[in-house]
């Protein structure tokens, strides 16, 4: 069998933590008698230390701690284990061993684990995050039908006050019931980061909540830890998702963190994220919401180690404030490219060849080849949507 962290061992996790705050210069914010527990005399002194003479001298009466006790020494490298070894599960034991059905907050896109959910600035990105929060925390569907798994939720809104938190709610409840069981963290609320007590505040409200179904941090660059000094990118993008992968794998639950898409486009989701491999390779799954000019108001693109793969067309409704699933990405994009098409056809009433009707699309589209719409022509005459004939193409005078 494996090893749990013990009460003992969380107790050593939280002080070193502390102490590595203060050595950094840094308050030691969550750190208290509850979480540190034997250590907690020591940080709490050693907190006096950094305030009356500085970081350097909390580094040098550690030092010296570190020296003199061998577990003081053991307990800052990260080996307090209490004496438990740990024992690696066997084959034979791990295909008898029964595991409970993941957990879901979104079926079929957002499951148990950690999720990023990426897209570019003013995208869109809170306002889905909003929704999902709410319909989870009081159960149905959301995107215009998809299956929700009600539970408690947490959202770390750290980029919102309080006011503009209000007013998104009153906007997407439309003068309905607020949902028990969202509970809010914002910037007004002195939120800190994640090694200095953040994964300590999310970790208490699990405790508080075991019906918890969802947590949202939005976003991952307010929240992540500062970078160590000497890590190269790649060790500092996994530094900021492994401790909420952490988490997200021993509580079980769905926890999403809300990030940026790069400037410059690229055809792989995956290389869209803002960051290294270290970031989108370090997280259980990923979501990518990007616009496309002329098709379906935006993609999502889902990709994940216990999902299906897929890229679905978002519609957006601005009365609303909602995006709605509008179908396959794929079968939206191509039914759209149709129906531009058929709409030159129609405005023109007579048959064109596929440079013609390319001319008159490519304005509205500068991205759009002449080879595309000759190859989608070609395919829809085949599929009986087009007639042709002489190098020419029109609208069929019945359906073929």
């Amino acid at each position: 069998m494996t090893r749990i962290a013990t009460k003992k061992q969380r107790e050593a996790d939280a002080a070193r933590r502390a102490l590595m705050a203060l050595m950094g210069g840094r308050p030691a914010y969550g750190a208290s008698k509850e979480t540190c527990g034997e250590w907690w005399t020591m940080v709490n002194r050693l907190g006096e230390v950094r305030e009356r003479e500085g970081a350097q001298a909390v580094v040098t009466v550690v030092e010296a701690l570190k020296r003199a006790h061998p577990r003081i020494a053991e307990m800052m490298a990260g080996a307090e284990t209490g004496g438990a070894r740990i024992v690696p599960i066997s084959a034979e034991e791990l295909r008898a061993k029964q595991f409970a059905p993941p957990k879901w907050a979104v079926r079929g896109i957002v499951p148990a684990g950690l999720t990023i959910l990426a897209g570019a600035p003013k995208m869109g990105k809170s306002w889905l995050c909003f929704d999902l929060a709410i319909a989870v925390a009081r159960g149905g569907s959301v995107l215009g039908g998809v299956e929700v798994e009600q539970g408690s939720v947490l959202y770390l809104a750290l980029e919102d006050n309080e006011r503009r938190l209000r007013q998104r709610l009153d906007k997407l409840l439309e003068g309905g019931p607020t949902p028990p069981g969202l509970d809010f963290l914002c910037m007004d609320h002195g939120v800190p980061r994640l090694d200095e007590g953040g994964k300590e505040q999310i970790a208490w409200w699990l405790d508080e909540h075991p019906d918890a179904r969802m947590v949202i941090v939005d976003t991952l660059v307010k929240f992540k830890a500062r970078p160590r000094l000497g890590s190269g990118v790649y060790d500092q993008d996994n530094d900021s998702v492994q401790p909420l992968l952490q988490l997200a794998s021993q509580r079980g639950v769905p926890l999403v963190v809300v990030h940026h898409t790069r400037k410059a486009g690229a055809s792989d989701a995956l290389e869209q994220i803002n960051g290294s491999f270290g970031l989108s390779g370090g997280v259980d799954n990923v979501l990518v919401l990007k616009r496309e000019r002329l098709r379906a108001d935006a993609v999502l693109a889902v990709i994940g180690r216990d999902i299906e793969d897929k890229e679905l067309a978002l519609s957006w409704d601005a009365a609303s404030a909602r995006w709605s699933i509008a179908g396959d990405a794929a079968a939206v994009r191509l039914s759209q490219g149709q129906e531009a098409i058929l709409v030159v056809l129609r405005q023109a009433g007579r048959a064109m060849t596929a440079r013609g009707v390319w001319t008159l699309m490519e304005p509205d589209d500068p991205e759009l080849t002449y080879n595309a719409v000759k190859l989608r022509m070609h395919r829809m005459a085949r599929d009986g949507l087009l007639a042709a004939a002489d190098g020419k193409y029109s609208i069929p005078l019945a359906p073929q």
